[in-house]
């Protein structure tokens, strides 16, 4: 929906290939990968890169499900070219550092300690287990105990090459490549 009277600009958009495509032996890769792309991308360090992001009302936000890598874009119309640029090299260039792959990798740590006391969470894994045996979907999105301390930068890094590309990108209705000249005419 396009409504020229609100300055603001909003765009969901995926792409195909979520933690399904996790190494077999790594469950949690795509999930890290979603809490790391706004840690610092590009010539950008953490700190600057959110600098930028509040200076110019630009909010980012990174998910992933078994089938997709999502992500949101929201900002204001006079920073569509900052919005646009930071999200470019979120996605093109994340920088993987070493303290922030083990601060991102000691809060999914926390949340499977917590969850392993969990019954709905203990529940839902055990659905999967049972539902879907040894296809990627029993795999939990975001990993296990005992994988999470294997994932290495070079996995990140991996899965941001094989998914994080053109020829995967749907937009939120799952059409490809249609938003794209609607949001340049726009501009």
């Amino acid at each position: 929906m396009q409504d020229s009277t609100v300055p603001l600009i909003s765009m969901e958009y995926a792409f195909t290939g979520g933690a399904a495509q996790d190494p077999a032996q790594r469950p949690g890769v795509a999930h890290m990968v979603s809490g790391l792309l706004k840690e610092g991308s590009g010539k950008f360090d953490f700190k600057t890169f959110h600098q930028r992001l509040d200076r110019h009302a630009i909010e980012l936000r990174f998910h992933v499900t078994h089938d997709h890598f999502r992500g949101a874009l929201r900002t204001i119309n006079d920073s569509a070219e900052e919005a646009f640029e930071l999200l470019r090299i979120a996605l093109t260039s994340p920088r993987f550092e070493a303290a922030d792959v083990e601060r991102n990798r000691a809060a999914v740590l926390a949340r499977l300690r917590h969850d392993s006391t969990d019954p709905s969470s203990l529940a839902r894994r055990k659905f999967l287990e049972v539902a879907f045996g040894d296809h990627p979907y029993a795999r939990p999105v975001d990993g296990y105990l005992e994988s999470v301390p294997k994932i290495e930068a070079e996995d990140l890094k991996g899965y941001v090459r094989r998914v994080i590309a053109k020829r995967h990108v749907q937009n939120r209705g799952g059409r490809r490549g249609r938003s794209r000249g609607r949001l340049q005419a726009a501009r």
